[in-house]
């Protein structure tokens, strides 16, 4: 095999601890139902870094969760099972000289499968922990925590939809079937899929700090559309894979090209100054500092782990039935 041939490893920036950065895999793109087109900001691919003066008010909002305890039945007609869960969301406001946390909530739930639904209230210490009941309506233990995130991420959605700031950065993608009304970008740190291809995509490598793709057009039936672009929010040392410091965002097509497009300018020319360091944050550069600060204030709102989980082990001790 010759130099040419051969293929240089990198190291993946975030803590072992956590899922790689990227998790796309070898030639995956998009799902076959979704379309892209890279010509709807300009036909030539080229780096692009504007000077954009601040919003005067932003907010970060995200969301961080915990499964409290894992249960399980064994009725005649099957297993059920069923997590003990709390999560919490909330935001980040950042202003010209200040930075506070806003509407921050915390949520538990019991989450049951097979069409089950049962609320149970907890007592730790002198505190009532309400763990509201939710279903799932098949068997599949996996759909707990797929039930769990999608709670989740409807409460970071009504968050963002209440707040009033210039524009919302909303941890994730956008969701799908709703329209965000004013100015919300999702910030998506992971890589799941590419979405562009092997030509379009080697741009995003060589990106610098506060530099961006053009904006790309996302379509799907059934689906709204958006549109999307990779930014780079800080350098990467030479020894990291080309995709580290690289977030891709997405805004609403319904506001026009137009819309995105200043949206894309402001968060090339405001979101790396947010960026994390390795001695600070296990995924830096991409957790940014904001969500870095608001994942754990929204932890420490959640209570003690270990408190919950002695009032659960005593709930099950007395005989917790269905």
């Amino acid at each position: 095999m010759s130099e040419s041939e051969r293929t240089r490893l990198f190291l993946d920036p975030w803590s072992a601890d956590y899922l790689p950065s990227i998790q796309a895999e070898n030639g995956e793109t998009v799902e076959g139902n979704i379309q892209v087109e890279t010509g709807v900001e300009t036909v030539q691919w080229a780096p692009i870094a504007r000077k954009q003066a601040p919003p005067g008010s932003a907010a970060f909002v995200d969301g961080v969760r915990r499964i409290e305890a894992r249960i399980v039945g064994l009725p005649p007609q099957g297993i059920v099972h069923g997590i003990f869960a709390t999560f919490a969301t909330g935001a980040t406001v950042v202003t010209a000289g200040a930075a506070t946390f806003a509407g921050c909530r915390t949520a538990r739930t019991l989450i049951l499968t097979s069409g089950l639904n049962r609320t149970e209230t907890l007592r730790v210490g002198n505190t009532e922990l309400r763990f509201e009941g939710l279903s799932v309506p098949d068997a599949n233990p996996d759909s707990l925590l797929l039930k769990l995130q999608a709670s989740m991420r409807e409460a970071e959605e009504l968050l963002a939809r209440s707040l009033s700031t210039e524009v919302v950065f909303l941890d994730g993608p956008l969701p799908f079937f709703h329209e965000p009304p004013g100015l919300i970008v999702g910030v998506v740190k992971t890589i799941h899929r590419l979405y562009l291809g092997p030509g379009h995509m080697e741009l995003v490598t060589r990106l610098k700090a506060g530099e961006r793709t053009p904006l790309f057009a996302v379509m799907s039936e059934g689906r709204n559309d958006r549109y999307s672009w990779y930014l780079r929010i800080a350098e990467r040392r030479s020894i990291h894979h080309g995709f580290s410091g690289v977030i891709r965002l997405e805004a609403s097509a319904a506001g026009g090209i137009d819309a995105a497009v200043a949206l894309a300018d402001m968060s090339a020319a405001f979101l790396p100054r947010f960026a994390s360091s390795a001695n600070r944050d296990s995924r830096a550069p991409q957790n940014l500092t904001v969500v870095g600060a608001l994942e754990e204030h929204l932890r420490n709102q959640m209570g003690d782990a270990t408190l919950i989980q002695r009032a659960i082990e005593k709930r099950i001790s007395e005989g917790l039935m269905l």
